[in-house]
């Protein structure tokens, strides 16, 4: 038989819907307890009449964050303060004025939401370089602004371990350091994390009133926010990022086959899937979880193109494929320099022949024993699918198992039903 013949006739298993009980810890209220952190912390008392500072924002989706900025613009103007909106986001939406603000749109953060003006961030400006010979940079509107609010989630970062990873600094060092600054401050490496020292070199460099952090449940829900100044910075941060590690999701289950993404994309990870759920693309990282095959099923309309991350995966559709911007996806990976995460895997004509890809790829002709879960996406894991050699193995307080499993569904073009 062809191997395109025991593709097509491969069966699949059925599938459990699984509820997993994530930790839930929400904020209630997060624009109020914005405004009593400003007033706590009278970090707007020193700032003149009329000073005109900029919001830096970056390019992920984060819990709440429209109502908050909107809340935090109003607070601003309130105090005589005049905000802008400038983009901290390095490379992504090709490192260019008008992607960015096209990925802040799709967000929800355009001018006309937000009702302030967006501020070109401009060429980027060598500040220094580090001792150990990173070069550092910030684009020129960051420097002639009065003052730099960042405004970040802080969260384990896709790519680098240790005590500082994503949130204000990494903001500062690599967001506000456009393309040059990312390429730059990523080039010694994923196992060498500079940022914590990068950020605090742009920290004494940059007129910095204050950043706000933020922290998301396990639900990827506003769990706490911080107003942290200069001074509070650089050791708060790492306590915060405790605290974010200790709520952080996962699969129930060590192990898989196949693992079924059904999107992956910019706003849900830096590399489209979160290599600390996937349990790949992390160096050093500990793998709490593992799959011999991942099929990603396609690439989120919010990422515009970049399908960073894509590397990552053992098998694609076309649809996916079809949904790359490879201009986007190539500036992205040269500035982190982990050109593997674009590489292309095998591409399959539609969703059923990916999966029994998947399947094949790890030396499986019958399914329907196999051990298969999907997955909507690494941001969202409080519902999942999973087979029933999978099922049988899950033992934990915290899952409720469908009662009867269900077939897999496709359309008549192939493409996944959504059991979601």
């Amino acid at each position: 038989m062809r191997n395109e013949d025991i593709i097509h006739s491969m069966e699949l298993p059925e599938i459990f819907e699984v509820k997993q009980t994530l930790v839930r810890a929400p904020l209630r209220n997060p624009e109020s307890v914005l405004e009593a952190e400003l007033k706590t912390a009278r970090v707007l008392c020193g700032v003149p009449q009329g000073a005109k500072v900029g919001i830096a924002l970056g390019s992920r989706r984060i819990d709440s964050i429209v109502p908050l900025v909107r809340r935090f613009i109003h607070l601003l103007k309130e105090s005589g303060v005049s905000p802008v909106v400038i983009p901290a986001m390095g490379s992504h939406g090709s490192g260019s004025p008008k992607g960015q603000f096209a990925i802040l749109s799709s967000l929800g953060l355009g001018a006309d939401a937000l009702g302030v003006e967006f501020l070109d961030p401009g060429p980027s400006v060598k500040l220094g370089t580090l001792e150990r010979g990173v070069d550092i940079y910030v684009c020129s509107s960051a420097l002639e602004l009065d003052g730099i609010i960042p405004v970040n989630r802080v969260a384990p970062h896709t790519g680098y371990g240790g005590p500082v990873q994503s949130g204000i600094l990494k903001m500062l060092s690599v967001g506000l350091g456009g393309e040059m600054g990312a390429r730059s401050v990523h080039k010694p490496g994923f196992g060498v994390n500079v940022i914590e020292e990068a950020g605090k070199f742009v920290l004494e460099r940059v007129n910095f009133l204050f950043g706000i952090a933020i922290v998301e449940d396990g639900t990827k829900r506003i769990s706490s926010l911080e107003v942290l100044d200069a001074k509070t910075l650089p050791d708060r941060e790492k306590e915060i990022l405790k605290r974010a590690i200790s709520m952080y999701p996962s699969l129930p289950m060590k192990e898989v086959d196949v693992l079924v993404v059904k999107e992956m994309g910019k706003d849900i990870s830096g590399t489209g899937m979160d290599p600390v759920i996937i349990g790949r693309g992390k160096e050093g990282a500990e793998k709490n979880f593992s799959a011999k095959s991942i099929v990603v099923l396609s690439l989120t309309a919010a990422s515009r193109g970049n399908a960073t991350g894509v590397g990552l995966a053992d098998v694609i559709t076309l649809r996916l494929c079809r949904q790359i911007d490879f201009e986007a996806t190539r500036k992205n990976v040269a500035a982190s320099g982990a050109s593997e995460r674009a590489r292309i895997p095998p591409v399959a004509g539609d969703d059923r022949e990916a999966i029994c890809m998947g399947l094949k790829k790890c030396g499986i002709k019958d399914g329907r024993d196999s051990r298969l879960a999907i997955i909507r996406n690494t941001r969202s894991l409080s519902e999942i699918h999973v087979s029933p050699a999978i099922a049988a193995g899950i033992k934990k307080e915290n899952v409720l198992i469908g009662e009867k499993p269900k077939r897999i569904r496709f359309d008549e073009r192939g493409n996944l039903i959504s059991p979601f």
